[in-house]
């Protein structure tokens, strides 16, 4: 792992607790782990699910509306919108903070702005993988 992964890493868990106790998380092989060893596993796409207990799917959305959402917003239909987003990020946001994105959906937005301040960092939360 690069260092400016790691950095990166390190950085995102300094903001995140364990959501079943007040411990803060840690890297473990390709989980995430807390002191009391509540693990929460990194999935192949990159993406950790920090849910606990049995929960329903939220999201209705299957891979083929993912994909043309993806390409209706890389085709700029939305261009003006997340530009303003990243522009106001950039004159209001700190450039170095940690920034969320509370229904991150496929992370447009947030890759915007994120582009726009690149020392900050991005969290996304979602209930959907």
């Amino acid at each position: 792992m690069s260092t400016t992964h790691r950095d990166s890493r390190d950085r995102l868990l300094a903001v995140l607790t364990c959501p079943l106790c007040p411990a803060r998380l840690e890297s473990a092989d390709r989980a995430l782990r807390c002191a009391n060893r509540h693990t929460f596993n990194i999935a192949r796409h990159g993406y950790i699910s920090l849910m606990t207990g049995h929960r329903r799917p939220t999201s209705a959305d299957t891979p083929d509306m993912i994909r043309a959402r993806t390409a209706f917003l890389q085709a700029g239909h939305y261009a003006p919108l997340t530009r303003t987003l990243a522009e106001l990020a950039a004159v209001l946001c700190p450039s170095d903070g940690t920034l969320l994105d509370a229904g991150v959906g496929t992370g447009h937005y947030l890759a915007a702005v994120l582009d726009a301040l690149p020392p900050a960092m991005g969290l996304g939360l979602d209930t959907s993988t």
